[in-house]
């Protein structure tokens, strides 16, 4: 669906329906600002891959935090990060 959630659809419908002018842009969120995920990324992470809270918070205060900002490559950062993790 939409944007995950059927209410942010129905909004997106309301919003858009009859205006004239084309739509010159659309936002996706993508880290949970705008639209709330069911559950954080760390819970997957513990259940699927066995990756302790701790240590995945870690990663997203640290290395990943420096990705999103330029500071290093996430194409870097991975590889050896899931190696270590065992995913």
């Amino acid at each position: 669906m939409l944007f995950g959630d059927k209410n942010m659809l129905l909004v997106f419908r309301v919003v858009f329906m009859g205006i004239k002018n084309p739509i010159k842009a659309i936002v996706f969120d993508a880290d949970g600002v705008i639209v709330r995920p069911k559950t954080w990324f760390f819970v997957p992470a513990k259940q699927k891959y066995g990756i302790p809270k701790k240590v995945f918070l870690e990663f997203i205060h640290g290395d990943f935090q420096r990705c999103t900002t330029g500071g290093l490559e996430l194409l870097d950062v991975l590889p050896p990060l899931l190696e270590k993790w065992g995913v």
